[in-house]
């Protein structure tokens, strides 16, 4: 069960009422059920999404050992309360045929993908703000995750290239 955009701890109640005759031709009768008061659970979610990746060096062209290469993914949370987010470092990602770079590997912005909100270490850590404060992000929000690098040397035509981000 989904809750729709309904905000965790959020209370729903309902009543049931009903008229019948009971066939003596009497008024008619009214009853009202008890209340019930159900409060939303919290439902946690992220989806994370790739871009098309970027080749920085030659844009549009193939990919070749030496261009510098970006992937950028697009994290949505998509629960109904805020979340904390544990952003993987370098050292939990997947490369296929990529080598991160030595600085910087992984960066996280604002959804506008220009806004940068932080560096990510190569263990990983939770999202934060400049100031090193824990961020929670809110229902819908988005953030993007910017991975940087180079093809493999040893990469051949042909070779995927790529970032494996989550599960």
């Amino acid at each position: 069960v989904f809750a729709a955009g309904t905000p965790a701890d959020t209370d729903i109640s309902n009543t049931a009422t009903a008229t019948y005759e009971d066939g003596s031709g009497g008024p008619p009768i009214n009853v009202e059920s008890n209340t019930v008061v159900i409060k939303v659970a919290e439902v946690a979610g992220l989806t994370v999404v790739a871009r098309p990746v970027e080749n920085n060096t030659n844009s549009g062209a193939p990919l070749e050992p030496g261009n510098s290469v970006t992937f950028r993914f697009d994290v949505t949370n998509v629960g109904n309360a805020n979340t904390d987010v544990f952003v993987p470092g370098i050292n939990d990602l997947g490369f296929e045929n990529f080598v991160p770079d030595g600085t910087d590997p992984v960066q996280v912005f604002e959804a506008d993908g220009t806004t940068l909100i932080g560096t990510i270490p190569a263990t990983g850590g939770t999202l934060s703000d400049a100031a090193g404060t824990p961020v929670s992000l809110t229902p819908d929000q988005v953030f993007v995750v910017k991975v940087t690098g180079t093809p493999a040397p040893l990469a051949v035509d042909g070779d995927t290239v790529g970032v494996t981000f989550g599960d």
